[in-house]
């Protein structure tokens, strides 16, 4: 597949470690714990967008840092998936530019995903990735905490991603905002949630036991296998510990 032909489809990724990944989840889990549900995130996305990617001709990457811990990665990424680095800066300068580099390999537009949305169905990504292929348009998928977790690109937007406050619940609002003012065509996704901290975790949980999702929409979560395994495991621990 010739990338000037493709879509890339590439996850926004921390390499999973004790004390780096998940920490907004500690307590009730440990660090030990946390970055082991962040491998299990990032193992059943990356497995998904690469099936995703190779049945609609697009191109599936996760791209990761820091740099250094490459290898961790073996076990986690399917085989044929590409990596790219992602570069220094806040999660803004990030982002850009990791689209900037995808259009640089040819790719004629990018979706970026986070990797706190296990269950995040395919049917968004796959409309994301229709929308990232239109000139002009851009799509997003905002979460219930006021962010989003999926951003479709045509090209990389500056006005999108500088001095945006990252990790508040004002992104997908002013998101919007800086779209209509630099007349952005910017098309909104059906939502879902991220899961950082004990309230998502515990809706995440939820969400595998039956318990419908306050969404508005009707689209079934994703088969997060290794995820849902995990978080069972990790329920019994937690609740064995505050039974003691």
């Amino acid at each position: 597949m010739a990338a000037e032909s493709s879509v890339a489809i590439a996850v926004m990724a921390k390499v999973p470690a004790p004390g780096r990944a998940k920490t907004r989840l500690c307590p009730p889990l440990t660090p030990d714990q946390a970055a082991a549900l962040a491998a299990a995130f990032l193992a059943d996305i990356a497995e998904r967008v690469a099936a995703l990617a190779a049945r609609i001709d697009a191109a599936a990457y996760v791209a990761y840092t820091p740099r250094a811990d490459a290898v961790v990665l073996d076990a986690l990424v399917p085989p044929g998936i590409g990596l790219v680095v992602q570069p220094a800066g806040d999660l803004g300068a990030r982002m850009a530019g990791v689209a900037a580099e995808l259009m640089r390999r040819g790719h004629r537009g990018v979706v970026l995903l986070g990797a706190d949305a296990p269950t995040l169905p395919g049917a968004i990504v796959e409309q994301a990735a229709a929308a990232a292929a239109v000139p002009g348009r851009v799509a997003m998928a905002p979460m219930l905490d006021g962010g989003y977790g999926v951003l479709a690109l045509d090209r990389p937007h500056g006005a999108l991603f500088d001095a945006m406050p990252w990790s508040t619940g004002a992104v997908a609002k002013l998101t919007r905002r800086r779209a209509r003012a630099a007349g952005i065509d910017l098309i909104e996704l059906p939502g879902w949630y991220d899961v950082d901290d004990a309230p998502s975790l515990a809706l995440l949980a939820a969400e595998f036991a039956g318990s419908p999702l306050p969404l508005g929409h009707g689209l079934p979560g994703a088969d997060a296998a290794r995820t849902r395994a995990l978080v069972w495991t990790l329920s019994q621990i937690v609740q064995s510990g505050t039974d003691e």
